[in-house]
């Protein structure tokens, strides 16, 4: 039996001078569902960073996260009434001229939740699913990162080449590319471009076993590690690769994921800042 929903774009808007938008998210009010109210966003930003190189992507994604943490906490109220316009105005941005901002509401009979939410996706947020993934090696993704920074300022890459080595009791392990701002940023290639499952969950323990034999000495002398992570041409892989993050992440170093598509956008934030400390 068809049913009744409404939904409304998220769109970000990255200039008032620009007229150009792009979709972010979708929220759903699905009035029969015991979770009614959903947000919907993509994973992965590296669209944005290509349109907009300043972009700052751990902005978007904060936005993004506490979009889909509200949804979430609002779904467990006992009725927020059917109107997704007012919802929106009300719990989560006003219509007004900020960056940010929902689109009047759509109304659609649909039957099914799962086919719905793929529907969405396809129709609002494919461009950033780009189907002929680009699967790199550790000395490919240094190798972009070290472009991409030679690229927007050559005389920043010698500041990037500047190994460590942290231990611990019985192990040592150098890191080729570090930079500083404030604590000591180690840049590190993940490559996943592998075939089975079984290879990208133990890599990820792998991984896991170094930062833990690492941590003491990486707190010690303040390091966050960026991962410069490529995902395998296999999109059947992405849960096994998500599983193997998620370990590594288990950690408890500081550290933070950068896919292979936001290198550009990483470069750009590193170059601006070591460039600006040298103006200071």
């Amino acid at each position: 039996m068809d049913k009744t929903l409404q939904y409304s774009i998220l769109k970000y808007r990255h200039s008032r001078f620009l007229e150009e938008v792009v979709n972010v998210g979708v929220v759903v009010l699905y009035p029969d569902e015991s979770v009614y109210l959903r947000f919907y966003h993509p994973d992965r930003l590296g669209r944005l960073s290509s349109l907009y190189p300043d972009l700052s992507l751990p902005f978007i994604r904060e936005v993004l996260r506490n979009f889909k943490n509200q949804a979430k906490k609002l779904s467990e109220k006992p009725s927020l009434g059917e109107n997704l316009d007012d919802i929106l105005a009300t719990y989560f941005i006003q219509p007004d001229e900020s960056a940010f901002f929902f689109t009047k509401s759509i109304n659609v009979l649909h039957s099914d939740v799962e086919s719905f939410e793929s529907y969405l996706y396809n129709r609002w947020l494919s461009p950033y699913f780009n189907k002929d993934r680009e699967a790199l090696d550790e000395s490919e993704l240094q190798n972009r990162f070290l472009q991409d920074i030679e690229k927007q300022q050559q005389s920043v890459v010698s500041k990037i080449k500047s190994p460590i080595i942290l231990h611990s009791e019985n192990y040592k392990h150098t890191f080729d590319l570090t930079w500083k701002n404030g604590h000591t940023n180690i840049v590190q290639p993940v490559s996943f471009d592998l075939v089975k499952p079984e290879s990208i969950e133990q890599k990820g323990i792998r991984w896991y076993g170094t930062f833990n034999l690492l941590r003491r000495n990486a707190t010690e002398n303040d390091c966050k590690f960026d991962l410069l992570v490529s995902y395998p041409h296999d999109r059947k892989l992405n849960k096994a690769v998500k599983k193997s993050l998620d370990i590594i992440k288990s950690s408890k170093v500081n550290l933070d994921i950068i896919p292979a598509e936001e290198i550009d956008s990483y470069a750009h934030q590193v170059v601006r800042y070591l460039v600006s400390s040298d103006n200071t």
